[in-house]
C-alpha cells in the first residue's frame, strides 16, 4: 500500500514540534503497511519530550518494525527507527534508521545488522511543508521525504529495504537489501549514499559500500532513452562475489523523462508495476550521481520508488 501527507513542522525546539512530525513519519509508515513491532520501551507520542543533542545525533525515542511475510519465521526482518535531534551547527530533526536480523524484544537489533551513513532527514524549519511517501507490505518498505520540494529539498531522504529476488522476482530467504541516501553532515547541501547486502543467516560479514553494493544498468552518457511508445528505466542489481536478480524496491530514469512524485507504470520481471520517479533532490547533474553513476547532457539519473 501507500500513504502521502504533508510532515507538519519539521524541528525540534519544543514537545509540540518534535510530537508532530514524529508522529506523523511515523503514521505514514503504518498506513502504508508496514507492521509495529511488540518490543518494549517504543516511543510514546503522547508523553515524550524534544531531546536537545549538545554533539551530533541524539535520539528522543525509537520504534521498532517487522516484515510479517511467510519468509519471516526463517529469514526475519527488524527495523529500528530512532526520531531525535541533530546538532551540526544548527539543530534539526533527524531520523536514523538500523536494520537487523533478530530483536531482543527491547528494541536492540542484533545478528547482522546495518545502520545509515548518515542521520537521515536533518531538517530545521517551521516554514518548508515536506510531504513522506511512504510503500510498504508485508515483505518490503520504501520512504521518501522532501521529493515535493524539488531543488529545495536538500535535506530530504530515501530509504528501502527489501528481500532478495529469484529469476522471476519472487522473494528469497538468502539477503535483505537495504539503501539509504540523505544529506551528508560534512557538506550541506550534499547527499551520500550507504547501499547493502546483509545475509539473513551466515557469516556477519557483509557488503557495505557509500556508494557500492548496486549496478544501476544506466549507459554512459546515454542520450536517448525514448523509442517510441517506450521509455527505458535502469534496474539495479546487488552484488557481493556474484551479481544477483535485480531488486523491485527503486529504479533509475534519466530525470527529464517523468515528472517527480507522478506515478507511472513499468514493466518489470513481466508484469506491470507502479513506479514513483523522485526526481532532483536525490541526484545531481554532475558524474556525482548517487543510486546511478553517470549523468549527460546536462541531465540528470533519479531513483524512482516502487509505489504500491
Amino acid at each position: 500500500m501507500t500513504d502521502q501527507r504533508t510532515i507538519p513542522t519539521m524541528a525540534v525546539d519544543t514537545d509540540a514540534h518534535f510530537r508532530a512530525w514524529g508522529s506523523a513519519y511515523a503514521a505514514s509508515l503504518q498506513a502504508a503497511g508496514l507492521t509495529q513491532a511488540s518490543d518494549t520501551g517504543q516511543i510514546n507520542w503522547a508523553t515524550v519530550t524534544h531531546p536537545v543533542s549538545g554533539s551530533q545525533f541524539l535520539s528522543g525515542g525509537y520504534e521498532i518494525y517487522q516484515f510479517t511475510d511467510t519468509l519471516q519465521a526463517t529469514a526475519p526482518c527488524y527495523i529500528r527507527i530512532d526520531y531525535g535531534d541533530l546538532f551540526s551547527g544548527n539543530h534539526f530533526a533527524a531520523v536514523q534508521v538500523q536494520v537487523g536480523t533478530h530483536t531482543d524484544g527491547a528494541g536492540n537489533l542484533s545478528g547482522n545488522t546495518l545502520l545509515s551513513a548518515n542521520t537521515l532527514s536533518q531538517i530545521s524549519t517551521t516554514t518548508l511543508t515536506p510531504q513522506i511517501n511512504s510503500s510498504a507490505g508485508s515483505n518490503r518498505v520504501g520512504v521518501a521525504l522532501g521529493a515535493n520540494l524539488g531543488i529545495a529539498s536538500l535535506r530530504a531522504h530515501y530509504w528501502s529495504v527489501e528481500r532478495s529476488k529469484d529469476a522471476s522476482g519472487n522473494d528469497t530467504g538468502d539477503f535483505l537489501y537495504v539503501t539509504f541516501v540523505g544529506p551528508s553532515i560534512f557538506s550541506v547541501g550534499s547527499m551520500t549514499a550507504k547501499i547493502g547486502i546483509v545475509p539473513v543467516t551466515g557469516s556477519t560479514e557483509f557488503v557495505e559500500a557509500l556508494a557500492g553494493a548496486t549496478v544501476p544498468c544506466s549507459i554512459p552518457q546515454i542520450t536517448q532513452t525514448t523509442f517510441g511508445n517506450n521509455v527505458f528505466v535502469f534496474p539495479h542489481y546487488p552484488f557481493d562475489l556474484s551479481i544477483h536478480n535485480p531488486v523491485m524496491a527503486q529504479l533509475s530514469y534519466l530525470g527529464n523523462d517523468f515528472v517527480a512524485i507522478t506515478p507511472v507504470l513499468v514493466t518489470f520481471y513481466g508484469s506491470s508495476h507502479t513506479y514513483l520517479p523522485l526526481g532532483f533532490p536525490f541526484t545531481s547533474t554532475s558524474t556525482a550521481n548517487y543510486l546511478s553513476p553517470w549523468g549527460s547532457n546536462n541531465q540528470y539519473i533519479a531513483p524512482m520508488m516502487r509505489w504500491e
